[in-house]
């Protein structure tokens, strides 16, 4: 993930369970884009909690210092870039959603691959504030003020380390543009209501959740047991440097950063996360996990015990949850659905068209991408969070 030098140089360190958004929010500019058939990106989906409990609805079948974010001064605040005056402006019906690539590391050109496999989405423009990183064929942004003022830009795509993120997420909001977080989305719940409450649209980068069939979706878990094992080996030396040996960047280690993708499916197959006891705490810095085990409780009277690991050399990403006469497993992106004697198993899309299932849901206006959606993985990870920082 590439990392824009300047902003976040001016980003103070923050402890996210405590410091609220400086921003002041405005009631954003709402700039609906629409595609023949699809809907606008600005159409918000709100009022609805639905199966699984605590997550909104999806439709059956859905599948340099000082310088700014790579510009010169200060990132502006919404008091200086929305211009309420302007309104909505449409876009023309069939255009292209046009979206800036804010970072433009392995995650930003991951997401610059994933718009490439979908019509209705193209790059606009990458903002990346180091100049010994390559932005390619795209033209490259002046700074982040600029990216706030352009009108032709409808999205940002925030691939950035989560410390500070908000802040620049809720300034797009303000200034009427839709925003796509990478994982893991925010530093703590708190954070995720504040962001909730800006208004706008906001979709998130869990692309696994893709791998899901909408039929599992559509069908909650009840009093199900789950378990779930991810492993991959991290060398600390040479891994967990820079941003991520930081947790006031980073959040967490492993945790937060690989295991985020399976206990979100977790999540969205046993809903309303209400309890998390860690059990096993290991780091390799403060507050940067190498191994954690633990048991979550839902709302739905279900658990799920876990381990996710980077200290271990044998790789495997597992999932597994058991519940009436239903049985579904996920194994290294693969899932089996087991339904009393019958069983069908999905296999495994790459990682890559999993990144354009999410920008077309983020286009058509998030639904299963949604922010909300990521409320109970954003507990979990916050109860991992204190166990290795105490706040």
């Amino acid at each position: 993930m590439g990392v824009l030098d300047g902003a976040l140089a001016r980003l103070p360190e923050r402890r996210p369970a405590r410091a609220p958004l400086r921003t002041r929010l405005r009631r954003p500019v709402r700039r609906p884009v629409r595609r023949a058939g699809r809907g606008a990106v600005g159409a918000a989906r709100r009022g609805h909690r639905t199966v699984p409990e605590g997550l909104p609805a999806v439709a059956v079948g859905a599948s340099g210092a000082g310088a700014g974010l790579g510009g010169t001064g200060r990132p502006r605040r919404p008091e200086e870039t929305a211009d309420p005056r302007r309104g909505p402006r449409r876009v023309e019906i069939g255009r292209a959603m046009r979206v800036t690539i804010c970072g433009f590391g392995s995650a930003g050109r991951q997401h610059a691959e994933a718009i490439e496999r979908l019509p209705g989405v193209a790059v606009h423009s990458v903002l990346e504030s180091n100049t010994a990183v390559t932005t390619g064929s795209f033209t490259r942004s002046v700074g982040w003020r600029a990216v706030l003022e352009d009108r032709d830009i409808d999205a940002v795509a925030l691939c950035l380390p989560p410390g500070g993120r908000a802040e620049l997420a809720a300034e797009a909001i303000a200034a009427g543009k839709a925003v796509l977080l990478e994982k893991p989305p925010c530093m703590s719940v708190e954070e995720l209501d504040r962001l909730a409450g800006a208004g706008g649209t906001v979709g998130v980068m869990l692309q696994h959740r893709f791998r899901l069939p909408a039929e599992v979706l559509a069908a909650p878990f009840t009093a199900a047991a789950g378990t779930l094992l991810v492993s991959r080996f991290r060398d600390p030396a040479t891994h967990y440097t820079g941003w991520r040996a930081d947790s006031g960047q980073a959040l967490g280690g492993i945790t937060a950063h690989l295991g985020v993708h399976y206990l979100d499916m977790a999540c969205q197959l046993l809903g309303a996360v209400e309890s998390v006891d860690v059990h096993d705490y290991r780091s390799c810095a403060p507050g940067i996990d190498t191994r954690v085990s633990g048991l979550v409780r839902f709302a739905s009277g279900s658990t799920l015990a876990l381990t996710v690991a980077a200290d271990v050399p044998a790789r495997i990403e597992q999932l597994v949850i058991a519940g009436d006469e239903r049985c579904v497993t996920v194994t290294d992106g693969a899932v089996t659905l087991r339904e009393g004697r019958a069983e069908r198993t999905f296999p495994a899309g790459s990682t890559s068209e999993m990144r354009t299932k999410v920008y077309e849901d983020f286009a058509r206006g998030p639904g299963l991408s949604s922010l909300e959606r990521t409320r109970p993985v954003t507990r979990i990870l916050d109860e991992v969070r204190k166990a290795g920082t105490g706040w």
